[in-house]
C-alpha cells in the first residue's frame, strides 16, 4: 500500500477511535480510498524533524538544520 494512504488511514482510525466522524468508508488499494462527500475543515498539520522551506525562510534557520525536538504547525 502507498504511503500516504497508509498513513491517511491510520489517521482516520486513529479520529474515529477518538469520537470523530470520518469519511473514509474503506482503502480500496494502493492509492484510492472510498470515502463519504462532507464538509471539510481546512487544517494542514506539518510535522518536522528538520528545518527547511517555510520555516527556515521564516525563522531564518538554515535549511536541512536538525530541531531538538519534533515541531508540529496546525496551518488554516
Amino acid at each position: 500500500m502507498h504511503s500516504i494512504v497508509k498513513i491517511s488511514t491510520q489517521l482516520f482510525h486513529l479520529l474515529e477511535k477518538m469520537v470523530f466522524k470520518r469519511h473514509l468508508v474503506k482503502t480500496l488499494d494502493d492509492t484510492h480510498q472510498l470515502i463519504k462527500r462532507v464538509q471539510i475543515i481546512p487544517i494542514e498539520v506539518v510535522v518536522r524533524n528538520i528545518a527547511t522551506g517555510s520555516l527556515s525562510k521564516r525563522l531564518g534557520i538554515a535549511d536541512g538544520t536538525v530541531l531538538p525536538f519534533t515541531l508540529v504547525e496546525f496551518l488554516l
